[in-house]
């Protein structure tokens, strides 16, 4: 459908429409307006805002095409399903449909992942081509699987009688070879039940895909926003409730770990957890600034990520609506490390446990500062659960 620019001088607005050449009388077919505008030039426009009919904030581009190869490929621009064609920074990652972030569409992502962990004709909800340089890479890494149907994992649950009556049936039914099994077979030992993984950061489905063993040390790297705040969930669909009995469908717990990056040798580790100890948990990586700002004190021994009480002072940070705690400011270490010292060593009495502020730390009564630098800190006036360990102290 074409358009073209008119301007209203009624209304001091350049307008883009469909119907007619009077600007003043598109109100039916109007696509989109500037904001207030005082010239006859219409390229004055392009550097304000626009917004569409309906007054939606708009971003406005104007691209080259050629060979109009934009024509027969409209209908597939934010439609919700990513088309490689869009895929680029000119059409903002096909209007945003390739990405978690972006995609606006109740069908975003749906069926977009196909081999999900290294295994061909794995359908999935996912975002497998999203390339948006704003956003960061996160890697899970699914390790080794095991069943409740175990051996170990059934002796301490169940009687040595109920597992070798459940076990010699099991039995009866594997010599069953040259006829079908009889249904009994069929309803007592079911296969296990694949459990599902579900990533959503910043309240947005990033993946959602059943995994099996098979994808035991397979990985899957995701983009997500720069600092989201992220939840996994391994879930079991078991049918299982109430009293247990041995002859439920076997339920899959895997041992996974996440990591911030491409992959597992350029990435840090941010979680390791096993889905049958804790289902569900949540997690963040740290925002590109801050993590470039931490690297040079850590190494592959030190991580970030572990110890609870460097997670915290992160998060603390993270948190900060000051601005005090910003990466970008030359005392941001300063900050950091006080940070760490207070969630390693609180306040043990009082309604108040946290030493630190959101004000500038040299402003903070524990401090002594020079020109913004600290060079004292006494905590002498409170009682603390902890001890300060000297590498940061």
């Amino acid at each position: 459908e074409s358009a073209r620019f008119g301007y209203c001088i009624d209304e001091r607005q350049w307008k883009l429409f469909t119907n007619g050449t009077d600007a003043c009388k598109a109100k039916g077919s109007e696509m989109a307006h500037s904001t207030n505008s005082h010239s006859f030039d219409v390229s004055t426009s392009f550097d304000e805002a626009w917004f569409s009919a309906s007054g939606a904030p708009l971003d406005l581009y104007f691209i080259t095409f050629p060979n109009k190869t934009l024509e027969g490929n409209c209908s597939s621009l934010d439609n919700g399903v990513c088309d490689e064609f869009f895929n680029t920074f000119e059409y903002q990652f096909d209007g945003g449909d390739c990405c978690s972030r972006t995609c606006s569409h109740s069908n975003c992502g749906t069926d977009a992942v196909t081999e999900g962990f290294g295994m061909a004709n794995t359908i999935g909800i996912g975002f497998p081509k999203c390339t948006d340089p704003s956003m960061v890479q996160i890697t899970i890494s699914l390790e080794n699987f095991t069943s409740d149907h175990d051996p170990a994992s059934l002796a301490q649950r169940f009687t040595p009688e109920v597992i070798e009556t459940y076990e010699s049936g099991i039995n009866r039914c594997d010599q069953i070879i040259f006829s079908s099994p009889p249904a009994w077979c069929k309803n007592n030992y079911s296969n296990a039940i694949n459990p599902s993984l579900s990533l959503e950061c910043d309240s947005k489905t990033v993946l959602l895909i059943d995994i099996n063993p098979n994808m035991s040390n397979h990985t899957e790297t995701v983009f997500v926003n720069d600092g989201a705040r992220c939840t996994i969930n391994i879930a079991n669909r078991s049918a299982q409730g109430g009293i247990e009995d041995i002859y439920d469908p076997a339920i899959w717990y895997v041992n996974f770990t996440i990591f911030q990056g491409d992959s597992l040798e350029n990435g840090t580790k941010i979680l390791d957890m096993n889905s049958g100890e804790q289902g569900i948990s949540s997690f963040f990586p740290i925002t590109r600034c801050m993590f470039e700002r931490l690297s040079p004190y850590y190494n592959g021994k030190t991580s970030i990520y572990k110890k609870k009480f460097q997670l915290r002072a992160v998060k603390w940070m993270m948190e900060d609506d000051s601005g005090n705690s910003d990466c970008r400011d030359k005392f941001f270490i300063d900050r950091f490390a006080l940070s760490v010292m207070n969630f390693v060593a609180p306040i043990v009495n009082g309604n108040k446990t946290l030493w630190i502020e959101e004000t500038p730390q040299c402003t903070w009564p524990e401090t002594e500062c020079y020109n913004g630098i600290l060079y004292a800190l006494n905590l002498a006036s409170h009682d603390l659960s902890g001890v300060i360990p000297s590498e940061i102290g």
